[in-house]
């Protein structure tokens, strides 16, 4: 009877991808992708986590080839590939999971990401699992927002949605929709805090603006803040920003910096 009653549950569930197109993020080409990736992982190859990933993004952008003569070779090597990244470095990571940009993995052993889908900058630790919370709902699995940080050791199991900017303790099982900027602890996981934005941005704002100002220099401050593609770096330049015009600093030679006031929208005038 129960069984029953999981399989009808289970069958009202969406489908899982199958797996038969590229699911890699749109508007961003494979090496572009890779590069950024590379970037994320402090350009160092030798992280377990960054393989990983390429093999992911491989294994997604094989699937854009048109024809079975051309798409057979890299399907056995993205095989090869896979099986070699999760014996090697203990990381299950199927190409079927949509993966977002700047996903970081530290760490490696004992992770098995089987999640439907995990969002932007989400950084994943150790001994993680994402997957479904009994066999009977083989379609229940969860979904990872953006800027998502999980501790090592953390499960996150069943048909829920961890939403974004959101924090998941070590160890902590979470089997419930978790509420954007929370901070989930405890076994099963339960919301303790709520993180607010606002909480980094006060941060921020307390960075002396002189080092800010020495270490960046005004010219390569507005480069930041307006050519960059990063989103991480473009919302900190923002702020950072925000900080100085609020609390200008005064240079060595005692000359003050001058207004970042934009100019038509394109670019900010020095």
């Amino acid at each position: 009877m129960t069984n029953s009653v999981d399989n009808s549950a289970a069958g009202m569930l969406p489908p899982l991808p199958k797996g038969d197109r590229n699911e890699n993020p749109a508007g961003i080409g494979l090496l572009a992708l890779l590069a950024e990736d590379f970037r994320t992982y402090d350009r160092n190859p030798l992280e377990p986590g960054f393989w990983a990933i390429a093999v992911h993004r491989f294994g997604n952008w094989r699937m854009g080839l048109r024809h079975r003569a051309l798409r057979a070779p890299c399907t056995l090597l993205y095989r090869t590939l896979a099986t070699s990244v999760n014996l090697g470095f203990g990381i299950k990571l199927d190409y079927t999971v949509k993966l977002g940009r700047r996903v970081r993995i530290w760490h490696h052993g004992g992770m098995v990401l089987g999640a439907r889908s995990i969002g932007n900058d989400v950084h994943i630790r150790q001994n993680t699992t994402f997957g479904i919370s009994h066999r009977s709902q083989p379609l229940a699995k969860p979904e990872i927002g953006d800027r998502v940080d999980i501790g090592c050791g953390a499960a996150i199991l069943g048909q829920i949605h961890v939403e974004h900017d959101s924090v998941i303790g070590a160890n902590a099982v979470v089997v419930r929709d978790v509420p954007a900027h929370s901070l989930v602890v405890g076994i099963p996981g339960r919301v303790v805090k709520t993180l607010y934005e606002h909480d980094a941005e006060a941060e921020i704002a307390a960075t002396r603006h002189s080092d800010v100002v020495g270490r960046l220099g005004p010219n390569a401050f507005a480069v930041v803040a307006v050519d960059t593609d990063d989103v991480q770096a473009r919302r900190l330049a923002e702020r950072l920003a925000a900080a100085i015009l609020a609390d200008p600093p005064t240079l060595p030679d005692s000359t003050s910096y001058p207004a970042l006031v934009p100019n038509d929208g394109a670019q900010p005038a020095l």
